[in-house]
């Protein structure tokens, strides 16, 4: 669905919209962010907690739909990344523990498919690939796409009361125009 409303949308009201959702939705997710490839770097600063997400915008695409307005076709990816030291192998003692990242993933898909907020047309999920990470760290992005509209060139007008205001305009009082007939044509009889 594309957004109808002239307000503009922006990507980074949309992130912290998406920021909020999860937060609401989604208890052990414990830090939302936006990606810079942290996960390669993970370890170096300050850790972070054990469940995260985070997110990237992208436009590939952009459709101009008017002079000054634009539909940004965009890819949003949400990385969740699960720390554990636990093995995935079968057999593995602690495989349960590793592979709850699995129902992190889905529960984060069910919250965001088809959603739509103030800053975005609904989301669809079109891509979920492995991201790589540090040692100890299971990472997946799932990729939705969505349509952001952009209005920001549009100028902005200011309404003002003209009897209030100066602004150089004068303002006269009028009658009504005389009243014009009903009949603005007359038709012969046939």
């Amino acid at each position: 669905m594309t957004p109808t409303t002239q307000d503009t949308q922006d990507w980074i009201e949309a992130y912290k919209e998406l920021c909020l959702i999860i937060k609401q939705q989604h208890p052990n997710i414990q830090h939302i962010d936006l990606y810079h490839d942290q996960l390669q770097f993970e370890g170096q600063d300050d850790p972070l907690p054990e469940r995260r997400v985070f997110f990237d915008f992208n436009a590939p695409q952009i459709d101009s739909i008017g002079i000054r307005a634009q539909d940004m076709n965009m890819l949003i990816g949400v990385v969740y990344a699960f720390d554990t030291l636990s093995d995935t192998f079968e057999g593995s003692d602690n495989q349960a523990v590793a592979l709850e990242f699995g129902s992190d993933i889905r529960k984060l898909h069910a919250i965001l498919q088809a959603k739509s907020g103030k800053n975005f047309s609904a989301l669809n999920r079109v891509a979920m690939t492995r991201e790589p990470a540090a040692d100890g760290i299971i990472a997946y992005r799932q990729t939705y796409t969505c349509i952001i509209r952009d209005y920001s060139p549009v100028e902005k007008t200011e309404t003002i009361d003209l009897e209030t205001q100066n602004v150089g305009v004068e303002i006269q009082n009028q009658t009504t125009p005389a009243e014009t007939p009903m009949n603005l044509y007359t038709l012969p009889n046939m």
